[in-house]
């Protein structure tokens, strides 16, 4: 981290929020949470304002190294700073919890985005839904597909039906799961070979 410091002053780079932004952007395709984690802190340090994409991109790079909690609790530096979260926040959060099997948490983050008025979109109620499915919680995904998706205007895709027949499937309800794929065929999608 200290790499990029240095750059800037040799290089004559702005130390700048666009400057932090990039280097984040970087660690997170590389998979180093830590020294995404490490940059934020430094930026902060040398009193460079943070923005969404900041920490949208931070809380991304937490979210694929299955850092759910990190993720939430940069969710909570992000609100103390008063920087308003957007879809691709709220995105990345929800896929950290998904991928810890963490439902509850995921849910949670769908309600307060809705309350914070940024609108979640099928990717994000598909990210739900899986979450639901690794714990087998086929009910909440069954409520999410019947009662989200019409309520916010959105249409299920594949991964939609996938999710929830994912869900039955780990709850050990083959009944449901075959009513899925039959409400998927209705839907006029085709079951592919996830389905």
């Amino acid at each position: 981290t200290t790499e990029i410091y240095t750059l800037s002053l040799h290089d004559a780079l702005p130390i700048c929020t666009v400057t932090y932004n990039s280097a984040l952007h970087v660690l997170d395709r590389a998979r180093r949470w830590k020294l995404a984690l490490k940059l934020l802190k430094q930026m902060r340090r040398a009193n460079v304002p943070p923005n969404t994409i900041t920490f949208s991109t931070a809380i991304s790079a937490c979210a694929k190294a299955g850092e759910w909690l990190r993720a939430l609790q940069l969710m909570q530096m992000m609100r103390a700073a008063g920087v308003p979260a957007n879809t691709i926040t709220y995105s990345s959060a929800i896929t950290a919890c998904e991928r810890a099997g963490e439902w509850r948490r995921a849910m949670q983050l769908l309600e307060e985005m809705e309350r914070e008025g940024v609108s979640p979109d099928t990717i994000i109620l598909n990210t739900v839904i899986a979450a639901c499915a690794r714990v087998g919680e086929s009910g909440r995904a069954l409520a999410l597909l019947h009662e989200d998706f019409p309520r916010l205007g959105l249409q299920p895709d594949a991964v939609t039906y996938n999710a929830v027949i994912a869900a039955h499937a780990k709850a050990l309800q083959w009944q449901g799961a075959l009513d899925m794929l039959v409400a998927m065929e209705r839907a006029g999608l085709t079951p592919d070979l996830i389905s």
